[in-house]
């Protein structure tokens, strides 16, 4: 996709304009790998059919994602735990009850609506931040469809937007929820958490051969060899075209009329403050600093802490009461105190960097290198057309790569964490990222264009696929060890733990209790659900076993990733009495969970509406017949 769509994908906008495009793939026909085969239902949405070969697209695209979330291989095991392939069929299920549903009712998007609506979207807009319609069809070409087939896909996204915009529209909390809401969301404790880890644990003694015998018996589908595959790859690279890129004086000009604005430097001031516990600390520590040591010096030989250096701010970057008396201070200052929420304030002006506007010869290094990256796109983009018409013309990947001035490499032997053979890293690995895009591929085929994260476009050929397999137990004899070993330093934590929490109850030193069998203890000030103000060291396991005990009590041995922790609750409290404006953000956040909900119970009345039936024998069919090079 383009690299706008990428920048933007993390948008809710964009996250629901890639998965509108994705579901209806099958539907446009894009990527059918039953041509020329029969095309069973998998599932029937009320007179809607949803085919193999649609959903197979569906199934592969979120198999590939969820691979690269992993960063690598993903088992049968853990498909069948996450139950992916009932996931995507429900997914795709829901979308087209939406889409029945705008069907029946006569719903469209008005031409008005559409058309701001589509230029409001960031992946169509230029760096000038313009709708650049070269980027819609770019969009629409990468997809695979014509301008009119893209327009009408997403005039039917816009229609189901507004359909549950409508639903949840009007979804508001009852008032009496609000007070509720916020003693819950901002209540504080503060708590100690004893942390064991299987790290600190002695070294265990070597399993016994039977022991490792036993678990090659009973877990060999646990040790695997690697999949290896050889790969051949096409790369598009912006940064290789930007020396084809010629930028003249008249561009130059040009560009820096249009952008001088982005090139201001606001003014900043680097800023260095304490925060007292008392108005007394504070003016002891104010006087100090005034003897000429400098606040850092004063806070540290008049209370023995540290003050707190925000750096270079700008005045955006600061509260407005606090921003206005930082910025009108002069260099060099100290002031205060000020009663904050969070203590009393002190603070200096170490130095000051008044407001500047570059002339073009202060930015034209970098305006040219920012022009000549954004032609190179735009070049990128035209040899990408040039690689899709050779390979729609059936030209191999390397005469493809040739007319479109792609660079070809070559990797053999190499699995999916770029290692080679023998367990060490490839020498010629081309980068996890390419890696990646190789093995989400199925075996023996040829991808499409690409677009990287970097602004690569790649398209890859998988030469040879070579499947995991079993381990024999010669060679599964080291992990399994190492599996033992970890094992048994996590059951050493464990019990380390256990008997910290059986006598934690009535121990005056936590701290050296911890230390005895083998812990540390951390502390942290009082902090709410969601973590804030929890000091950092302070692990979320804990902050949330400390919302489930009762004042003084030390909970049970709890395991998080390689340890151990035991948390003794130590104060509860209250959230304030809430503002007006806490019950305003109170009752948005409600709002919008229970507009979620609306639209949740309105997919499910549709569910019901319409008849949804999933024929589970093709269902498993498919899977069977067309993933074994998947896994």
């Amino acid at each position: 996709m383009l690299q706008a769509l990428r920048r933007h994908a993390g948008s809710w906008v964009a996250k629901g304009f890639l998965l509108l495009l994705a579901a209806s793939f099958g539907l446009w026909g894009v990527g059918d790998i039953f041509s020329g085969y029969q095309d069973p239902v998998v599932a029937e949405v009320g007179d809607r059919d949803i085919h193999a070969s649609t959903f197979f697209n569906q199934y592969n695209q979120r198999l590939s994602e969820l691979r690269r979330s992993l960063g690598g291989t993903v088992d049968e095991d853990l498909i069948r735990q996450l139950g992916l392939p009932e996931q995507v069929l429900n997914d795709m299920a829901r979308r087209i009850l939406i889409q029945v549903e705008v069907s029946e009712r006569g719903l469209t998007a008005g031409q008005n609506d559409l058309g701001s609506w589509l230029q409001d979207q960031e992946m169509f807009r230029n760096s000038l931040g313009q709708f650049d319609r070269n980027l819609f069809n770019y969009a629409a070409r990468a997809q695979g469809l014509q301008q009119e087939e893209f327009l009408a896909l997403l005039g039917e996204m816009r229609t189901s937007e507004l359909l549950l915009d409508a639903v949840s529209f009007g979804a508001h909390p009852p008032d009496r929820w609000l007070k509720t809401f916020h003693a819950l969301d901002r209540e504080k404790r503060s708590a100690r958490a004893a942390v064991f880890l299987a790290a600190d644990a002695d070294p265990p003694e070597p399993a016994a051969d039977e022991a490792v015998r036993t678990r090659h018996e009973e877990q060999a589908d646990r040790y695997q060899t690697p999949r290896r595959r050889d790969f051949t790859f096409a790369v598009l690279d912006p940064d290789a075209l930007k020396g084809a890129v010629r930028i003249t004086e008249e561009d130059l000009l040009e560009a820096f009329d249009q952008r001088s604005d982005e090139y201001f430097e606001t003014e900043r001031r680097h800023v260095r403050q304490y925060l007292a516990d008392t108005r007394e600390d504070a003016e002891r520590v104010l006087a100090r600093a005034r003897e000429g040591v400098g606040l850092a010096a004063a806070v540290e030989e008049t209370l023995g802490d540290q003050v707190i250096d925000l750096g270079s701010v700008t005045r955006d970057e600061l509260d407005a009461g606090y921003a206005e008396a930082v910025f009108s201070a002069g260099a060099d200052t100290l002031h205060g105190p000020s009663e904050t929420a969070f203590g009393w304030r002190v603070f200096e002006v170490a130095d000051i960097q008044e407001a500047r506007a570059p002339s073009l010869d202060d930015i034209r290094e970098t305006l040219t290198d920012t022009l000549q990256l954004e032609r190179a796109f735009d070049l990128l983009h035209e040899r990408a057309e040039v690689f899709y018409d050779e390979r729609a013309g059936n030209a191999s990947l390397e005469d493809a790569a040739r007319a479109s001035g792609a660079s070809v490499l070559s990797v053999t032997d190499i699995d999916a964490q770029s290692r080679d053979s023998t367990g060490s890293a490839h020498p010629d690995a081309p980068g996890r990222a390419l890696v990646t895009l190789g093995f989400n591929v199925v075996a023996d085929a040829t991808s499409d264009l690409e677009e990287l994260d970097d602004g690569r476009m790649v398209a890859v050929r998988v030469d040879r696929d070579v499947p995991a397999r079993a381990m024999t137990l010669d060679e599964a004899r080291e992990d399994i060890l190492e599996d033992l070993a970890e094992e048994a330093r996590l059951a050493d934590a464990r019990r380390r733990a256990e008997a910290y929490a059986a006598a934690a109850s009535g121990t005056a030193s936590l701290s050296t209790l911890a230390t005895v069998h083998g812990g540390v203890l951390h502390t942290s000030e009082a902090f709410t659900r969601s973590g804030e103000g929890a000091a950092a060291d302070f692990p979320d396991v804990a902050r949330r076993i400390a919302f489930e005990l009762t004042m003084g009590a030390t909970s049970s041995a709890e395991e998080f990733g390689g340890g151990y922790a035991v948390v003794t609750l130590d104060q509860i409290m209250g959230a304030p009495e809430p503002t007006s404006e806490d019950l305003d953000s109170s009752r948005a956040a409600l709002g919008a969970s229970l507009g979620n909900d609306v639209v949740l119970s309105f997919i499910a009345s549709l569910w019901s509406a319409h008849q949804v039936s999933i024929n589970q024998t093709v269902l498993d069919r498919v899977l069977t017949d067309n993933t074994g090079t998947s896994f």
